[in-house]
């Protein structure tokens, strides 16, 4: 069987080197020069669908165009670089209507807070958690994608693979109740 696919394959991205977890969107940061994602701060001219796409994204993007822009997106991913039983998730928008599920998915374990998720490619690109262990991020990710199509709620959440998977579950399910009674009150 020919294994084209990431998930074929057991890895993140797919053999090809394709993205399809955040090749969503791309960005326009000078005429002419497109990045992927851009880092805290970097502006851009413009955005658009990702070119070319991975073939999960044509896919994805094909179904999703079928139906109506959600009021609540929710993304479940685990980190696999950083080491302990932790979280972080991030969002767009309003942080108060995030701070109870922060608050009680930080009961189950701790809040990754004030720390670097992603290192950066050049120097001063880290993607970094804040104090309360958010972070806005425009990656060109589905919640990015969700986010600017108007979505009010969107979040991806991470728990670490050193969670144990009952706890990584329990995260999940405050998030996933949440977003929905999040989208039930609009």
């Amino acid at each position: 069987m020919h294994q084209s696919v990431g998930f074929e394959a057991h890895t993140r991205y797919n053999l090809s080197g394709e993205k399809p977890n955040n090749d969503f969107l791309q960005f326009e940061v000078a005429p002419g020069t497109w990045r992927g994602e851009l880092r805290q701060g970097q502006s851009h001219l413009r955005c658009e669908p990702s070119r070319p796409a991975a073939k999960e994204t044509v896919a994805l993007r094909a179904a999703l165009a079928r139906q109506s822009v959600p009021e609540a997106a929710l993304d479940l991913h685990q980190d696999n670089f950083i080491h302990g039983s932790l979280f972080y998730v991030y969002l767009f928008g309003d942080r108060a209507s995030y701070r109870p599920l922060l608050a009680r998915s930080g009961a189950q374990i701790p809040i990754l807070r004030s720390s670097i998720v992603d290192s950066g490619h050049e120097p001063g690109t880290d993607v970094l958690a804040d104090d309360e262990g958010t972070i806005e991020c425009f990656d060109g990710s589905i919640t990015d994608h969700y986010q600017r199509a108007g979505s009010r709620y969107t979040a991806a959440v991470e728990t670490t693979t050193e969670t144990p998977a009952a706890l990584s579950d329990a995260i999940n399910l405050i998030w996933i109740y949440g977003f929905i009674d999040l989208a039930a009150a609009v």
